[in-house]
């Protein structure tokens, strides 16, 4: 049977993409959007890490206390409390002062540099320092990894599981991607037999 209809493959293929129309965006989770399509670019809606936290487990230190520490010229500094990871740091260290913090842990205001462990001991409820950490050392800065409107993801990628874990780290709880389309299937031919 011939209906008098030829078309080759690539006009075929141009009348179709001449009625195909851009399908529109929806917001979704993030733990759904892996293997979608991103309808538009994704930014940073916070500073990773949101903290200035300590790559160290030591203490807290303003870096001038301990210009010239020594092992043999150890400074002596006052333990003024101490901040786990997880915990905000509620105190602030003054000239003279350290407070002992965990890796991961927030830095307390006034502290500019974090002395590991190593470098201290304690003697008679103070800490002695035992060499210099000039400021920053061992402080893993707020925003060093993302930061607040930095793109973390292009319009058109497609969703990996690092793309996910990427836009969680920057404050987003879900992605604008391109709905998925209906798709429908026709047989046709002359081989198409009646059921039965």
């Amino acid at each position: 049977m011939n209906h008098g209809i030829k078309l080759g493959f690539a006009e075929a293929r141009r009348l179709c993409e001449s009625v195909i129309k851009t399908l529109p965006a929806e917001e979704i989770a993030l733990a759904d959007a892996t293997g979608r399509i991103l309808a538009s670019d994704v930014f940073a809606l916070v500073d990773s890490p949101s903290i200035d936290g300590s790559a160290k487990d030591g203490f807290a230190v303003i870096s001038s206390d301990i210009a010239h520490a020594a092992f043999d010229n150890p400074v002596s500094l006052e333990l003024s409390g101490t901040i786990y990871a997880g915990d905000t740091a509620d105190l602030t260290v003054v000239s003279g002062t350290a407070a002992r913090i965990l890796t991961g842990a927030e830095l307390p205001q006034g502290a500019n540099a974090v002395v590991a462990e190593e470098f201290t001991r304690i003697e008679e409820g103070r800490i002695l320092v035992t060499a210099h950490a000039e400021p920053g050392r061992n402080v893993i800065p707020c925003g060093s990894d993302i930061r607040q409107g930095e793109p973390v993801a292009r319009q058109g990628e497609k969703v990996s599981p690092g793309c996910i874990g990427l836009a969680a780290a920057a404050g987003c709880s879900s992605l604008p991607v391109i709905r998925r389309p209906r798709v429908g299937l026709m047989a046709t031919g002359d081989e198409v037999v009646a059921p039965g």
